[in-house]
């Protein structure tokens, strides 16, 4: 903001200002929620000047905000029938304590993934062998 605005007193920032600051930001290749960011900072000092009678209005709160879009996450989503066909793969060249070891850890992917266990949830489950 220092560059943009310098040493000039709040009452003299107008909205105009404070747009075309929002704007070159944009330009500049931030994203939506950095420039948000920024506008709520400066907002903030406004409402901090307001209330010590330092400035007269704050213009930030007229400012028309950058849309910021939602981020889907896909890195824990895993695809449940390509881990099932590599578990099949695995388990039909897998003889003994290595296909029981299999199948368990079959059924243990199938409960995390059906339920959306947690890490920690994951690593609170304790075996019950009496079933």
């Amino acid at each position: 903001m220092i560059p943009a605005f310098g040493q000039r007193r709040l009452e003299h920032i107008t909205l105009a200002e404070v747009e075309a600051y929002a704007a070159d930001w944009r330009r500049k290749g931030n994203k939506a929620r950095t420039v948000n960011r920024d506008l709520n900072l400066m907002s903030n000092i406004y409402n901090a000047a307001l209330r010590r009678g330092l400035a007269h209005a704050n213009p930030v709160v007229l400012v028309m905000r950058p849309r910021a879009t939602e981020t889907e996450w896909t890195i824990l989503k895993p695809k449940v029938s390509a881990v099932e066909r590599a578990f099949a793969s695995l388990a039909a060249c897998a003889e003994g304590e290595a296909a029981d070891w299999l199948q368990q850890a079959r059924v243990i992917f199938l409960v995390v993934t059906t339920l959306g266990l947690r890490r920690g949830e994951v690593l609170g489950l304790h075996g019950d062998t009496s079933i």
